[in-house]
């Protein structure tokens, strides 16, 4: 098994670091008065992915500075919902949009 190089670790760490604050901003959307119903659970959705990738990411990035097998694991995990999380902003603005555009619709 070839070696990990040494700086993976302190990447998912800043990976790590920009999904909190990700998670940290969507939480000031579920104060507003919009965020009910379908919308809410996107958002609430959008905040526990980004918080579950934070998570393995630390705990991957640990593993990886250990030395540990499962640290790879891990860190490929974490990196892969990282990256998609990444493409997934994109999905959930169509998502509101549609979803406005519906609850709009049947309010009338």
């Amino acid at each position: 098994m070839a070696a990990t190089p040494a700086w993976v670790w302190p990447v998912l760490v800043l990976g790590a670091a920009i999904m909190v604050a990700w998670a940290w901003f969507i939480v000031g959307f579920l104060s507003e008065p919009s965020a009910v119903g379908r919308s809410r659970i996107v958002l609430l959705t959008s905040i526990v992915y980004s918080i579950g990738a934070a998570f393995v990411g630390v705990l991957g990035a640990a593993g990886l500075a250990r030395k540990k097998r499962w640290g790879r694991t891990l860190a490929g995990i974490a990196s892969a919902a990282m990256a998609s999380r990444a493409d997934r902003h994109l999905v959930e603005s169509q998502l509101f949009e549609t979803l406005s555009y519906f609850d709009a619709s049947l309010s009338r």
